[in-house]
């Protein structure tokens, strides 16, 4: 006992203790990625945590920052400036992810390295039909983004032309962007107003003003259409516009023009009484998700939408009726095609809901999912109703082998689900005789299909290392594994992670069937899901095949910042 003691005491008495109000210091460099040139005037933080305030400097002329007196712990050190985006300490790319800063009591740091990135800068013109700038129109840089799936236009900024019709969109970060001119409020008919340079303003549909007023023209039944670039009014057909680090892409014209704007008028008729409908909210929704929604008034029956932009669109009417304990929901849906003229006497039918029953089925355990699991399934239905809970309808669960889907509006749905027990995967899901996992499916009056869910546990693994092409391993690289061509429609097969510090990833639960795997040292999330860019790096993925319960290991090489 005396002999432990005395051990303890002496490695008490020789361990190196750390000098009180030790502190460190950290030195680096700021550049700009891609030329490596010192970037100065960039602010440069360090911070501990969130509830704390930020040391801050600001790089000298040859880029280079300094912290002194620098107490131990692990920090965020980012950079910035105007005209660049932010970077992390350890970050590879603009949209990668960076890592903590681990600083020694008395250390001094001196080799850090912050490469931050350009963005670019989009501008142009825009005019009207007879070569008039057009002042005061919107125009917006989109992004494709992706959820669930579904594809979706998404605005990442906006600017207004100037008197000589001129936009500029500064500060985007590299990407492809599509350009739009939104001219004025198209439900409103605003007209876009241009100075003459003889003391009057002149609208843009030939309109004279006096300029001493503030008025703004209007002619009832016209408006201009969406423009996207080259020149399309469809968002679909639109060229996308590369924007790389520091680019100041030019010349991104555009013309409006002018339309005669349409009506559409009709009837609502309540499907259970055969009697025209006395409440429901009617649109006109686009057919392709992108553009203008359009809505009108229901009078006894009768509606109309007026300001109708020509297009491709559903013409949508849905309700909610009866007391909340008894709510009653009812829907329907139509295609209307709006050219060069009015439409007249269209007809939507108001049905009511559907329950649709339906099973669970796990291999090898016949009571179903396990106790205490709480899986969700639900039916994604179109973006397009007016009340947006309409669009997901959820099974409610009576045990765990049988559910039921409640008062699912007329259309047609994909299968959703979320939350499934540990290990399981939907191997397959019939609505009747339909592939329910593979296709969309129908639901209407007529319906007394079931839906068969089989859950299986016997998923597979994939692991592995990412390295560059000198063969370094890549931390924090994204991986990506993307079902087959046949499959790319199932976003549920999309499986991605990140490598650690080691290089290593791995992802679990991967059902069965061919995919292709990519990893990026940086890309925009969600990016992997788009067809058209996903066809450029397809030859840099490495084919895999997922067996049931395999577990396969591979090696890949990282593909450079992508977007």
């Amino acid at each position: 006992m005396r002999t432990v003691s005395f051990i303890l005491v002496g490695l008490i008495a020789v361990a190196p203790q750390e000098p009180p109000h030790a502190t460190a210091s950290i030195k680096g460099v700021v550049v700009q990625s891609g030329t490596l040139e010192p970037v100065a005037k960039a602010v440069v933080q360090l911070a501990k945590d969130r509830g704390s305030d930020p040391l801050a400097v600001t790089t000298g002329a040859d880029g280079r920052f300094e912290f002194q007196n620098v107490p131990s712990g692990t920090y965020d050190l980012t950079a910035g400036r105007n005209g660049y985006l932010v970077t992390a300490f350890g970050q590879r790319g603009p949209s990668g992810s960076g890592r903590k800063l681990n600083v020694e009591a008395g250390s001094n740091i001196d080799n850090i390295r912050l490469l931050i990135t350009a963005t670019g800068a989009i501008s142009g013109r825009v005019f009207d039909n007879t070569g008039e700038p057009v002042a005061n129109v919107p125009v917006q840089a989109l992004k494709y983004s992706y959820e669930d799936g579904q594809r979706t236009l998404t605005p990442v900024k906006t600017d207004q032309t100037n008197d000589l019709g001129e936009f500029r969109l500064f500060w985007l970060p590299p990407g492809q962007y599509t350009i739009s001119a939104q001219p004025g409020d198209t439900h409103n008919n605003m007209v876009f107003v241009v100075y003459d340079g003889g003391g009057q303003f002149r609208s843009t549909r030939g309109l004279v003003l006096d300029a001493s007023t503030n008025a703004v023209a209007h002619r009832p039944g016209e408006a201009y259409v969406p423009v996207y670039y080259p020149g399309t009014a469809d968002p679909q057909s639109a060229s996308r516009v590369d924007v790389r680090p520091g680019a100041d892409v030019r010349g991104i014209d555009f013309i409006l023009t002018g339309v005669t704007t349409r009506k559409v008028r009709g009837t609502v008729i309540n499907g259970a009484t055969g009697l025209p409908a006395d409440v429901a909210n009617v649109q006109l929704v686009p057919r392709s998700n992108i553009g203008n929604t359009f809505s009108g008034v229901l009078d006894r029956g009768k509606f109309e939408i007026s300001g109708v932009l020509p297009g491709a669109y559903f013409l949508v009417a849905n309700a909610r009726t009866g007391p909340n304990d008894g709510i009653k929901i009812m829907g329907g849906r139509t295609s209307v095609d709006v050219g060069y003229s009015d439409l007249e006497n269209i007809t939507v039918t108001l049905q009511p809901g559907i329950d649709v029953a339906g099973s669970i089925v796990v291999e090898g355990r016949p009571e179903g999912f396990p106790t205490g699991a709480n899986p969700i399934i639900f039916l994604q239905g179109p973006r397009d109703w007016a009340f947006p809970s309409l669009s997901q309808m959820y099974a409610s669960f009576r045990d765990s082998t049988q559910f039921e889907f409640s008062r699912v509006v007329e259309g047609d749905y994909q299968l959703w689900w979320d939350n499934l027990p540990a290990g399981l995967y939907i191997k397959s899901a019939r609505f009747g005789p339909a592939d329910a996992l593979n296709n969309v499916i129908h639901i209407d009056l007529r319906t007394t299909d079931r839906m068969q869910i089989v859950l299986a546990g016997n998923a597979g693994t994939l692991e592995g290392v990412v390295r560059d092409n000198l063969r370094n391993i890549v931390p924090r690289a994204r991986v990506v594994l993307v079902p087959d061509l046949a499959h790319r429609q199932r976003a549920d097969l999309y499986k991605t992670t990140s490598t650690d510090e080691s290089g290593r990833f791995r992802l679990q639960a991967i059902p069965p069937g061919d995919y292709v795997l990519f990893s990026w040292e940086d890309i925009e999330n969600g990016l992997w899901q788009d067809a058209e860019f996903l066809k450029r790096y397809e030859t840099a993925g490495k084919p895999v095949r997922i067996i049931e319960s395999g577990r396969e290991t591979v090696e890949t090489t990282a593909i450079p910042f992508a977007f």
